[in-house]
C-alpha cells in the first residue's frame, strides 16, 4: 500500500519548491499532533514473531541507543547542518519504524523531506516534536519491560 503522506511530502520534496517551504512549515506545530498511535505494539510483535523477549531486548537497544542519536540530531539542527539532520532522521526513522512507535517514525518523515530553504526556528520545531514523541515511547517501554521481566 501506498503512504499517502509520504508520497505527498516525497513529491514537495522534488517539486520546484514553489510554496513547499510554507506547505510543511504549516504542519509544523509547538506540540506533535497526529491520528497516529504512540506504539502499535501488535506490529512489533508481529515483526519478532511474537516473542517479548526478542522485543524486550531490541527495546532496550532503542533506549540505549536513542539518547545520543537525539542529541546528535539537535547538534546538528542548531548548526544547520542539513547533510546530518537527514542521515540522523533517517536512521531514527529506521529504527523507530521497525520497532511501530508510529509517532515518532512520522514526526522523522516531516524532519527528512523538508526542504533545504526551510527556516531553523522550522527544522529546531520539529527535532522539538521529534523528542517530545520519543518521550511518549520511554513511559511504553518502561510499561513493557516492567511488565515482560524475564522470571
Amino acid at each position: 500500500p501506498i503512504d499517502s503522506l509520504l508520497l505527498t511530502r516525497t513529491l514537495v520534496r522534488w517539486a520546484d519548491g514553489k510554496g513547499s517551504k510554507t506547505r510543511i512549515e504549516a504542519r509544523i506545530n509547538k506540540e506533535p499532533t497526529t491520528d497516529e498511535p504512540t506504539w502499535d505494539i501488535n506490529t512489533a510483535l508481529k515483526r519478532v514473531k511474537g516473542r517479548r523477549d526478542r522485543l524486550a531486548t531490541l527495546l532496550g537497544m532503542f533506549q540505549k541507543s536513542t539518547p545520543e542519536m537525539l542529541h546528535k540530531l539537535k547538534e546538528s539542527a542548531e548548526c544547520n547542518d542539513r547533510k546530518n539532520i537527514e542521515a540522523h532522521a533517517h536512521a531514527l526513522k529506521g529504527t523507530s519504524g521497525n520497532l511501530a512507535f508510529m509517532r515518532l517514525y512520522q514526526a522523522c518523515i516531516t524532519l527528512e523531506v523538508m526542504p533545504a530553504e526551510t527556516s531553523l526556528d522550522a527544522l529546531i520545531a520539529q527535532v522539538d516534536n521529534i523528542e517530545a514523541a520519543y518521550k511518549d515511547t520511554q513511559i511504553l517501554i518502561m510499561d513493557f519491560l516492567t511488565n515482560n521481566k524475564e522470571s
